[in-house]
């Protein structure tokens, strides 16, 4: 959580010392985290809930978080376009990643692959396929076939690999009561306030689930998350924050926002709802002090001004009524793209965007028709409208382009 914000936000530098980390530590050979993988009888590397700096790892296996890591390495490569990064750094832990669920994973009933003996963190059962590893899994080859595929790599591992994420379990199964399902014996529980949110990582921060792409997930995660209601601390309510940013309720974001504001002097260790939010110094009380709340909301705060979706870089996807005027600067989209944005009236007046790897542009714009695109000295852009609300048109790199509605 607490390199959310940092692509989104414009600080791509704050990943560096995250990505180096990572690579060192599952690429060390007989390194802790590659001991993890050994004693599973599986290549590659593994790691435990809690890690230090050093690479020592303990308490609780936690064998998703490594493709839940590849996430990261990946969305770097996706806001920066960096090639040699993609190549030399991240793809190979990519790989190695999948490697180890090459080994691990087994057939279920119905001919897919899930992963065994797996929990939906902090509570409930370990089971075969549950939510929260399949939906990390399905995302690691997901993204792993995408950086294949920029740096043109055709061996014997992509081809395993195109295989196996075709028969995958994506994790998104419908329950009896509409809901995303946590377990695949279990029985979910309605009501159930537990602070994680595990089994809605295709909603946020992974990207299975949208309205763009198949209504009904969409539909049972707001299901899930109103079961698990709005009471949270810290880096729970962050997460909720971002999540109903996804689903395009401002309003309802904007109210979990408020609640993370609220002023509290407990220092002791609470999961009280009234006892968190923020100290006078504006740190994140869970209470005590967890930085990921910071973090988290303002990764958050930014999923409601900018999204990227499969249809194009969503502007005010989740703009509460509270904001009903305003603008930000510098947020960043997938494709090495930056925002300078004012809306009045919950619309948007003004857009000028920055291109810094000269990739075509593809915007998401639903509700403001007739726009054109011009130059920064207002030379006329092709653009190209789909259907489906889409505006698609040609950059180059260094270049500022203006939306105009006139």
């Amino acid at each position: 959580m607490n390199y959310r914000p940092a692509e989104v936000t414009n600080l791509s530098d704050c990943y560096e010392p995250f990505i180096r980390y990572v690579q060192t530590e599952a690429m060390k050979p007989d390194g802790s985290w590659q001991q993890v993988a050994r004693k599973e009888n599986c290549r590659g590397w593994a790691l435990h809930t809690q890690n230090n700096i050093f690479g020592y790892t303990d308490w609780l296996i936690n064998r998703p978080a490594n493709a839940w890591y590849c996430t990261h390495l990946w969305q770097h490569y996706a806001y920066t376009l960096d090639q040699d990064y993609l190549r030399t750094t991240a793809y190979p832990v990519m790989k190695s990643t999948c490697e180890f669920w090459f080994d691990r994973l087994k057939k279920n009933a119905e001919g897919k692959w899930v992963a065994p003996d797996e929990w939906s963190p902090e509570h409930g059962p370990w089971e075969d396929g549950v939510a929260y590893a399949q939906q990390l899994i399905y995302a690691l080859f997901d993204v792993t076939l995408k950086a294949s595929e920029v740096l043109h790599v055709q061996d014997a591992f992509v081809e395993e690999l195109h295989n196996r994420f075709a028969s995958l379990d994506n994790g998104l199964h419908i329950g009896s009561w509409g809901q995303i399902k946590e377990w695949t014996v279990q029985e979910d529980e309605q009501g159930n306030h537990q602070r994680h949110l595990s089994h809605l990582m295709a909603l946020y921060s992974c990207r299975q689930i949208s309205y763009l792409q198949d209504p009904r997930y969409a539909d049972a995660a707001k299901v899930s998350l109103n079961s698990r209601g709005d009471g949270a601390t810290g880096w729970s309510r962050a997460w909720k924050i971002a999540c109903w940013a996804r689903l395009w309720d401002g309003d309802r974001a904007y109210r979990l926002l408020k609640q993370a504001q609220h002023l509290t002097d407990v220092t002791v260790v609470s999961m009280d709802d009234n006892a968190g939010g923020i100290y006078e110094n504006l740190f994140c009380a869970h209470p005590s002090f967890q930085i990921d709340g910071n973090f988290g909301a303002t990764a958050g705060i930014a999923e409601m001004l900018l999204q990227n979706t499969v249809k194009g870089i969503y502007l005010l996807p989740a703009l509460p009524s509270a904001w009903k005027s305003g603008s930000f600067k510098g947020l960043r989209a997938e494709g090495g793209f930056t925002f300078d944005v004012a809306w009045q009236d919950g619309k948007l007046k003004e857009v000028c965007l920055y291109s810094d790897g000269g990739q075509d542009c593809r915007l998401y714009l639903p509700q403001q028709e007739d726009v054109k695109i011009r130059k920064r000295r207002g030379g006329r852009v092709e653009v190209v409208y789909g259907p489906d609300g889409t505006v698609t048109f040609s950059t180059r790199r260094g270049q500022c382009y203006r939306l105009c509605w006139e």
